[in-house]
């Protein structure tokens, strides 16, 4: 049920931070429109996110409510979804493997063993009006 990957994806358009518990915290937080003059390419406002592990419960239970709405699901099966793709991410990248979270970014190990995030260019802000990147020319 949770291993959707767009699910994180779903909460972050609506909240800035989502805590999964057991794993960390993806804070969102807002980056305007940007020109890469190098590149000459334009960046449409977006939501950087990052992965904060000192965080790893979350008093709203924002997940939990978002599952047990999204998926029509009790507290119990919600809580148990959430713990088992917790324990699958856990295993995953202790044996070296990727997990990719839907426009979000991947889930790997670090330096140390701990799970870091690498987030990815998205679209997780409704203020980027659903704009992709345009290159443009540099005018003299």
């Amino acid at each position: 049920m949770i291993s959707k990957s767009s699910i994180f994806k779903e909460v972050l358009l609506k909240e800035d931070n989502i805590t999964i518990p057991g794993l960390g915290t993806l804070e969102a937080t807002y980056q305007p429109a940007q020109l890469d003059e190098k590149t000459g390419v334009i960046y449409p406002p977006t939501k950087l996110v990052k992965l904060n592990l000192d965080k790893i419960d979350d008093s709203t239970d924002t997940l939990l409510k978002y599952v047990v709405e999204a998926y029509k699901v009790s507290n119990v099966d919600a809580k148990a979804a959430i713990d088992a793709f917790v324990k699958d991410v856990k295993d995953k990248v202790a044996s070296k493997s990727i997990v990719t979270l839907e426009d979000v970014g991947t889930l790997q190990q670090g330096e140390g063993g701990a799970i870091t995030l690498k987030a990815m260019p998205s679209k997780l802000s409704i203020d980027n009006y659903g704009m992709d990147v345009v290159e443009v020319e540099k005018v003299d």
